[in-house]
């Protein structure tokens, strides 16, 4: 049962990599012809006065905290004077409904501070009190920013879980109502694609896909949504090998990204642009197109760096510095491309991120594999398959599943 489900996360990763960022805002309603309606967007509403142990006093806490967070516009300031004021209250006596708001605004407050464990605490104490009130709309917000919460940690599994009860509740209220919520799933579907993509769920992440392209048309407004699963769609493109029919898309979905994401979004975006390019052009031999290719990835590589660093994303630099590495091995420019590499590599460790660490593994292995240096790339592969064994994003081994299975073509006696 939903109800009885509260788990805890089971890693530790700091930072963020993945493409599509599922964040974690302020609630906002369902769909126009919504089966569900949250109530935690609301501090208070007279019908829950009559409710056992509503407190008059703790009414006119929520509405100041509920103020402040809706003044502040998603600012953490405000979700930390917030958090700040309701702190005192945690041991008051309240009515379920109450406190069902108390725990949501500390979940809230914790997840705008980029505290996701203690964010993660605080939604689970949330969630058995919105099936205790049968509220299935905020069940299903809960389900939601508990996903966002999972994902901002890279807990890709349990954000996928997460998702999955989030439709199940759309599911069984279709079933008892008769009428569904194109837009409440459609918010959805993208999310739940992408985390199965990166755990490797690829049947399931097409499955997600196709459901998502056939509410789209039904659902205004949803240019991002759109463009969100087209992403997806392209990454298992790219990862079948067929850089050729992921590019269009790339192009396509960075436009949309640049009108209405996040700068860090839109950096991830222009960095899988500049990737994919750089992917199609090692696929053409010197002589041919691969210097026009080359000429399309430059800028978009150039604006990655320059939004990495305004917004100070670590691991997003960390990844540009992969992708120019590539470029200046396609292009022929002189560098010490093993030395940028390793450093990245060091950086990975540093901020704990296994993500980062694989990719600049696998691409370590790539410069030493151009160079020649075969037992070398193989040790970089080996690693990379290593270290994402017990991950949350074995996806990102396959790059180097498939060079140690070329180099075990080429050598017949090498048994790893």
């Amino acid at each position: 049962m939903l109800s009885e489900r509260v788990r805890a996360p089971s890693a530790a990763v700091r930072s963020l990599t993945l493409p599509y960022v599922h964040r974690v805002h302020w609630p906002s309603h369902f769909g126009d012809a919504a089966m569900l309606t949250c109530s935690l967007t609301r501090a208070d509403d007279e019908t829950w006065h009559d409710e056992p142990g509503y407190s008059l006093v703790l009414r006119q806490v929520l509405l100041h905290a509920y103020a402040l967070v809706q003044a502040g516009r998603g600012q953490v300031s405000a979700y930390l004077r917030a958090s700040l004021l309701l702190a005192p209250w945690r041991e008051a006596s309240m009515s379920l409904r109450q406190r069902m708001r108390l725990y949501f605004l500390f979940a809230m407050a914790q997840a705008a501070a980029g505290q996701y464990p203690l964010a993660l605490f605080w939604i689970d104490e949330a969630l058995p009190l919105a099936f205790a009130l049968a509220a299935e709309g905020d069940q299903a917000e809960l389900l939601f920013q508990r996903a966002a919460m999972n994902r901002a940690a890279l807990f890709l599994r349990e954000a996928a879980e997460d998702l999955r009860d989030y439709l199940a509740l759309l599911d069984v209220s279709h079933d008892r109502l008769g009428i569904d919520d194109p837009a409440a799933r459609l918010r959805a579907l993208p999310h739940l694609a992408t985390y199965e993509y990166f755990s490797a769920e690829f049947e399931a992440a097409e499955h997600h896909i196709a459901a998502a392209r056939s509410l789209i048309p039904q659902v205004p407004g949803s240019t991002f949504e759109a463009a969100a699963t087209e992403w997806v769609q392209a990454d298992l493109d790219l990862l079948r090998g067929q850089p050729e029919r992921a590019l269009r898309p790339a192009l396509s979905i960075l436009e949309v990204y640049n009108r209405e994401a996040t700068p860090v979004s839109q950096e991830r975006a222009e960095i899988f642009v500049a990737h994919t390019t750089l992917q199609l052009a090692a696929t053409l031999p010197e002589s041919s197109d691969r210097h026009a290719l080359l000429q399309v990835a430059r800028p978009h590589l150039e604006r990655a760096e320059q939004l990495a660093r305004q917004a100070k994303d670590r691991p997003g630099q960390g990844l540009t510095q992969l992708v120019r590495a590539h470029y200046t091995r396609l292009s022929g420019s002189i560098s010490d491309r093993v030395a940028t590499i390793e450093a990245v590599i060091r950086f990975a460790r540093d901020i704990d991120d296994v993500a980062v660490l694989a990719q600049a593994r696998t691409a370590l292995g790539d410069e030493f594999a151009a160079r020649g240096e075969i037992e070398s790339a193989l040790t970089c592969y080996r690693a990379t398959v290593e270290v994402l064994a017990a991950s949350e994003v074995p996806v990102l081994a396959v790059p180097a599943h498939r060079a140690l299975r070329r180099t075990r073509e080429l050598r017949p006696d090498d048994d790893q």
